[in-house]
Parts: C-alpha cells; sequence; structure tokens
C-alpha cells in the first residue's frame, strides 16, 4: 500500500520468497529453501497424532518473549534430551515441581518425546492407565525435540514453543511462544 511514497521498485526482483510449509498440529513448518520440497512426510504420524491429542491447534498465543543468549543453539537444545537438570538448573524456580528419577525419552520418527515426571509421580502410576489427557498432563511434562531448532513444553495448563536462531557460533536468538 502506499507505493506513491517509495522509489520506484521493482516489485518482481524484491517480493517474498514461497517457501514448503506445512501446518501440522497448530505449529507451521517450514523448509528455508526456494526449490524444497513440499513433502513433510518426515514429521510422523505419532507426532501429529500426540498433537492432535493434546489440542494443539486450538490453542492460542498468550505471549512471546525474545531471549538474546550468549551460547550455542545445539548446546540450548541438548537441555531438552534430558530431565536431569531440572531440579538442579531451576532449584529457585520450577525444580521443586519435578521428581528426581522419572524420565523417559521415546523416538517419534525423526522427533524426540521426554516425558518427566511431576512432583509425587510414582512408577506405579507410568504403569497404570491414566484415564483423560488432564489426568496424564497433572502427572508429567512431555518435551518435544522438533529438530533442528526447537522444543515443544507441555505443561499441565499451557504450551510452550522455543524456536533457536543460530547467530553465531556462540550467539542465539530464542523466540519463546507461549
Amino acid at each position: 500500500p502506499r507505493s506513491e511514497v517509495f522509489e520506484p521498485l521493482d516489485k518482481c526482483k524484491l517480493g517474498l520468497a514461497e517457501l514448503p510449509c506445512a501446518e501440522i498440529g497448530g505449529i507451521i513448518f517450514v523448509k528455508l529453501g526456494r526449490e524444497a520440497d513440499h513433502d513433510f512426510s518426515h514429521i510422523g504420524d505419532e507426532v501429529r497424532a500426540d498433537f492432535d491429542a493434546l489440542g494443539l491447534s486450538s490453542m492460542h498465543l498468550f505471549g512471546h518473549r525474545r531471549h538474546d543468549v550468549k551460547g550455542n543453539w545445539k548446546l540450548i537444545l541438548d537441555t531438552f534430551l534430558e530431565g536431569y537438570h531440572v531440579i538442579r538448573l531451576h532449584v529457585n524456580s520450577l525444580g521443586s515441581m519435578f521428581e528426581d528419577t522419572f524420565v523417559q525419552v521415546d523416538r517419534l520418527g525423526n522427533y524426540l518425546r521426554q516425558t518427566s515426571g511431576r512432583l509425587g509421580f510414582t512408577r506405579e502410576q507410568a504403569q497404570a492407565k491414566l484415564h483423560s489427557l488432564s489426568e496424564i498432563r497433572s502427572a508429567v511434562t512431555f518435551v518435544y525435540t522438533l529438530l533442528p531448532n526447537a522444543a515443544l513444553i507441555i505443561s499441565p495448563d499451557y504450551a510452550t514453543l522455543l524456536v533457536m536462531q543460530p547467530q553465531s557460533v556462540g550467539h542465539t536468538i530464542v523466540d519463546e511462544y507461549l
């Protein structure tokens, strides 16, 4: 709009690039290449089923924060591959909300799902059948490692998507969507 306030532009040369993308379970996946294929089958049925069951597509954006982190994006993402650090690194915040002994990691195609037991969660509960998604979400927290650069954290009452954007070897911008 208001092209008269700009110098003459060749919009054909300066237009936005169309990129292959797909909305899966409320998350938009994009391939960063004009020539990339439109095949998103690498996001397997298990991940799609989990996202549908969690109701991600019906959630709305509550907030966004951008963090400028002095750290390598791979090291930041690696913290979501285990639950050991939670009660130690987050000792003054959410660490006391989790059990130290119950973490399970499952491979879902190219992605990982980490399940961490919340405070009071026992192996007996893990073996018993929980009857509803709300019971499951109150007992555990899920973290999906969405390679190459994102982590989706499913808490009892909300979800957080962290997208790591490397700027250099030791500098990362992390966008946090709640």
